[in-house]
């Protein structure tokens, strides 16, 4: 039999702090030598709390841990890191769990191509304990059929701001095009997002021109014509001239 002697690791860093109840959040853990060779028992391992996750060894400076389920809400948990499952080394860092977050609404519903628009989101068990900066809204095209590949558009995230336990407020993120639809999703770790529905589904349109470009002054019930993309059956319109 062999007995194979090997460094402590050393933890600089984990990436995210926090993860939903549920579990399943991939936590990458930066640091020194850690190690994996099956053939002496040698696999990181990770015990957030009292439960221990079984690790993914990817380099000498870095492993993957995923979270295990936990109801504890009320306090983070100490992270510790092992290469055998027996010895462990206490990071230093800990890790918190929330309940995942529940978009039922958001309003406005469309926006300008350009972007800019302030959207607020509607729901429950919005949180405001995680890290200020993970806290972002992702913009994911919702594709039809078969798209045209040079209409595609990557997901765009775009940071969220916190206003009560119920709303949340983003801005739209500029790079659609008129017409376009997209799933709006909330994460408080910049990992869980919640899951595309169609009460999350922002609208891009796009004002192309208007005719006629003048009436006279006496004039009443006239119609214009406005031309664009992305308009919607049913959407409240509302048109302002000089801030009438």
């Amino acid at each position: 039999m062999e007995f194979y002697y090997y460094k402590q690791p050393v933890v600089k860093k984990i990436e995210p702090k926090s993860g939903v109840v549920e579990g399943g959040t991939q936590i990458e853990i930066y640091g020194a030598w850690f190690d994996y060779k099956i053939e002496y028992g040698l696999v990181p391992h990770c015990m957030i709390g009292d439960k221990i996750t079984r690790g993914t060894f990817v380099s000498t400076v870095r492993i993957v841990c995923t979270s295990p389920p936990n109801t504890n809400t009320a306090e983070a948990l100490p992270v510790k890191v092992s290469l055998n499952g027996v010895n462990w080394v206490d990071s230093g860092f800990r890790f918190g769990y929330f309940e995942p977050p529940v978009i039922k609404g958001i309003s406005p519903k469309s926006g300008k191509m350009q972007g800019g628009t302030e959207i607020y989101i509607t729901g429950e068990k919005f949180s405001n304990i995680t890290e200020a900066r993970k806290a972002l809204c992702k913009f994911e095209q919702v594709l039809e059929g078969r798209p045209n590949p040079e209409h595609i558009v990557y997901p765009k995230t775009i940071p969220a701001y916190y206003l009560n336990e119920t709303t949340m407020m983003c801005a739209s993120p500029s790079g659609f095009r008129g017409g376009d639809q997209a799933f709006v999703s909330l994460t408080f770790n910049a990992k869980d997002y919640t899951k595309n529905d169609q009460a999350g589904v922002f609208s891009f349109f796009n004002i192309i021109g208007s005719f006629p470009r003048s009436g006279p002054a006496d004039a009443y019930d006239e119609v214009i014509l406005i031309r664009g993309a992305g308009f919607k059956p049913g959407a409240e319109v509302i048109c302002q001239l000089n801030n009438t």
